[in-house]
């Protein structure tokens, strides 16, 4: 849980901070007020959900085994009880790759530091074909970064308020019910991502499938091999019989062919 904890407070920290709104002032410095507008508040918006997320995770009584059906959401299929999974796999397993993931949040936005000399901007200039500021910036960095931060502790605030305090934690099955229940079925379903996987690309795959399974491999690939089976079953017995072992059927067969010969050289000399 500490780890949990850690890796998601970790991301909007100092050398985060300091990376992602580098990146948001650089959209600023290129003339893109918009899309700087933009950043910023996505930059809100994240340190909303990420601490939500927190706050529901890990604030209040545990909530495991409160039914879905109360928490507003569909029934899935029954799965097997927490208790009875306990101890099966070692903690270990996820807190790993969450310590490194940890390091990366914490001390990736360190390599932002120096502007136009740090190693990030030589890193990536060459990518972007390092594209130079178009205009001077209506503000200045250091401005731009208080906002941004204001922004952040704004939306840090504002899931504190909703999902961090006693009252909201005391009351968070009712209110994630509440949400769940007033939730656009555009969000309930993911914007319908699934729903369009499984009409472009499962269905088609299960009916092809099912295509193979029921036309192509029975009438095509397996009526070909049982039709060579059955050509080279026919071939044998007709070789079969010709095939006796007796003097006189192979003399017979040689004087046929011989005939056959004759009779064809007559013919074609007849012609001619």
């Amino acid at each position: 849980m500490a780890i949990g904890t850690l890796a998601i407070i970790g991301v909007p920290g100092f050398s985060g901070f300091y990376s992602k709104d580098a990146v948001i002032y650089g959209t600023l410095e290129h003339g893109h007020p918009l899309l700087y507008a933009a950043a910023v508040v996505t930059a809100g918006i994240t340190a909303y959900y990420m601490f939500r997320m927190l706050f529901v995770a890990f604030g209040g009584h545990y909530r495991g085994e409160v039914p879905e059906a109360r928490l507003g959401m569909a029934q899935r299929e029954p799965s097997e009880p927490v208790h009875a999974r306990e101890g099966h796999v070692p903690d270990w397993v996820m807190q790993i790759p969450v310590g490194v993931l940890i390091v990366g949040s914490i001390g990736a936005g360190y390599l932002a530091i120096g502007g136009a000399q740090s190693p990030w901007w030589r890193f990536l200039s060459s990518l972007y074909g390092g594209a130079q500021a178009t205009a001077p910036a209506p503000i200045s960095e250091l401005l731009s970064s208080l906002i941004v931060l204001a922004i952040v502790i704004a939306g840090v605030a504002v899931a504190y308020y909703r999902y961090g305090t006693r009252s909201a934690t005391a009351s968070a099955v009712e209110r994630l019910r509440g949400e769940a229940l007033r939730m656009p079925a555009v969000l309930t379903n993911a914007f319908y991502f699934d729903a369009a996987i499984e009409l472009l690309f499962v269905r088609p795959a299960r009916r092809l499938g099912a295509l193979f399974a029921g036309f192509v491999d029975p009438a095509v690939i397996d009526a070909g091999v049982r039709d060579v089976v059955w050509l080279t079953g026919a071939a044998g017995y007709l070789f079969r019989a010709l095939q006796t072992g007796l003097v006189r059927g192979y003399a017979l067969t040689i004087v046929a062919s011989a005939a056959c010969f004759v009779a064809w050289f007559v013919l074609t000399g007849a012609a001619r």
